[in-house]
């Protein structure tokens, strides 16, 4: 049996108020990012392990977001790449 690789492209909008939409959105999904695996597990442990590799959008959430909002389009203001 092959492996399946699911990949999910989306995008989040500039506007709109509620769960999941807007720039509080994105801001909120970032910090997840940065801080998830933070409290129990070994990367908690192990200080070396690198969480962002810059690409040129920043070292921190807050980098990126401000990096969100300086390219953001009318439509679109950070594209997502979920692989599962």
């Amino acid at each position: 049996m092959k492996p399946v690789i699911i990949v999910n492209f989306a995008y989040k909008s500039p506007t709109g108020q509620g769960y999941g939409k807007g720039p509080g959105a994105l801001r909120t999904m970032l910090r997840y990012f940065q801080y998830r695996d933070r409290r129990n597990n070994w990367l908690a442990k192990n200080r070396g392990y690198i969480r962002w590799i810059d690409r040129g959008m920043g070292k921190h959430h807050r980098e990126i977001f401000k990096q969100c909002e300086a390219l953001k389009s009318d439509h679109v203001m950070a594209w997502t790449f979920v692989r599962i």
